[in-house]
Order: C-alpha cells, then sequence, then structure tokens
C-alpha cells in the first residue's frame, strides 16, 4: 500500500512538475511572442516616422520658402529675368535666360548659383552707377545753387545762415589758380546775413569773403530773402 502511494505520490508530483513547466515555458514563449510583437511594432513605427520627415526634408528642400532651395533660386532668378517667379524651369524661363545670358540654355542644379552669382553683379553695377549718378545731379544742383546765391546776393537779395556753422578757412593761391587750406575754422552764427560776400566756389560750396580769406560752407545751409 505504501509502494502504491508512493507511485501514485510520485506520478502526481511529475505530472505537476510537467504542468508547472508547461505552463512556464507557455508564459516564456508568450513573453517573447509579445516582445516580438512590440519590436516589430516599434520598428514599422520608427520606420513610418522616418519616411515622413525624409518627405517633409524633401518637400523643404524644394520649397520656394527655403531661401537656400534649388526652386526658391530659380524663383530669383525668374523674378530678375521678368517671369513668372513659379521656382519651375520651363520654355519662358530659358528663353528669356538665353536672351539676358546666352552662355546658359537653361537652369540647372550645377549653374544656378553661377547664374545669381551674375545676377547679384549686375544688380550691385546697376546700383552703383545709380549711385554715381545721383551723386553727379545732387552735385551739379548744389554747384548751380550757390552760384545763384552768388549772383542773387550781389543783387536785391541777401542771404540768411540756417544754423550755426564752424567753416573752414581757405586763401586763394595764384600760383595754383586754387584755395588752400589754412588749418583753421571761424564760427558763423544762425541769422547771420551776407550781401555781396559770397562767392561761387565751384565744387558746390559757397566762400564767404572776409578779407583776403574765404570760409567754405555748404550753401543749403542758406535762405535767400529780399533786401
Amino acid at each position: 500500500m505504501n509502494n502504491k502511494n508512493l507511485i501514485i505520490g510520485s506520478v502526481l508530483l511529475a505530472t505537476a512538475g510537467y504542468l508547472y513547466f508547461t505552463k512556464v515555458v507557455k508564459k516564456k514563449d508568450q513573453l517573447i511572442t509579445d516582445a516580438e510583437i512590440k519590436a516589430k511594432q516599434d520598428a514599422e513605427k520608427a520606420a513610418k516616422e522616418l519616411e515622413i520627415e525624409r518627405a517633409k526634408a524633401k518637400e523643404d528642400a524644394e520649397s520656394l520658402a527655403n531661401k537656400n532651395s534649388f526652386a526658391s533660386k530659380v524663383s530669383v532668378i525668374q523674378q530678375y529675368l521678368g517671369v513668372s517667379a513659379d521656382g519651375k524651369v520651363g520654355p519662358n524661363t530659358n528663353n528669356a535666360l538665353k536672351l539676358k545670358f546666352p552662355e546658359y540654355s537653361t537652369i540647372t542644379q550645377y549653374n544656378v548659383d553661377s547664374i545669381i552669382a551674375k545676377i547679384n553683379a549686375n544688380v550691385k553695377d546697376a546700383s552703383d552707377l545709380s549711385a554715381q549718378q545721383s551723386a553727379t545731379v545732387k552735385l551739379q544742383e548744389k554747384v548751380a545753387f550757390a552760384k545763384r546765391l552768388e549772383t542773387l546776393t550781389n543783387g536785391s537779395y541777401y542771404a540768411v545762415l540756417l544754423q550755426d556753422v564752424s567753416a573752414p578757412a581757405y586763401a586763394f593761391d595764384s600760383l595754383t589758380n586754387s584755395y588752400r587750406f589754412l588749418g583753421t575754422y571761424k564760427k558763423f552764427y544762425k541769422g547771420n546775413q551776407f550781401s555781396n560776400r559770397l562767392v561761387s566756389r565751384g565744387n558746390g560750396e559757397i566762400l564767404i569773403k572776409d578779407g583776403t580769406t574765404r570760409y567754405a560752407v555748404d550753401p543749403n545751409n542758406f535762405i535767400v530773402k529780399s533786401k
């Protein structure tokens, strides 16, 4: 009887052990399966996010809003050429390009920067020329005004200073037929009046005569009034 119970106990113990082992193994297998599923899901999620990032990066790279994109650079060229600035290279753009820059037949990734460099150089040259022309016109106007001041104040008008000025002193050098700066200055004050004392220097300045010395003043510092 004892042997039988012992056998039965052994069988029960073995059975319980088997069932426990099977349960543990199944649970372990289930954990591995869940981990694999999660890892796969994470990998798919990461791949999708990467794909979205790449698509956005590509969109940004081709966007007109990105000044470094090819489309944006093409748009800059198109604005200069006077065609629709849509950032897309087409027949209208190419025809206008060849008229301005015969050395190029179309815009590519390889020449877009060099075309923009040429445009910038042209714009700078045009701007410099415009500035020079503007400065020349202003100087001519000032020279004419100074000459008119001299003429008017030698007649029935006098000039009045609009503000205080510190005027450099000059002496006329007959040997060189030019004015020599004496290294000194004289203060003239707002409201000072001048009649028969102003001489146009010819360079846009008006000279105030004071004996043998002349003091240079910008003619725009004067207003003319009738005597």
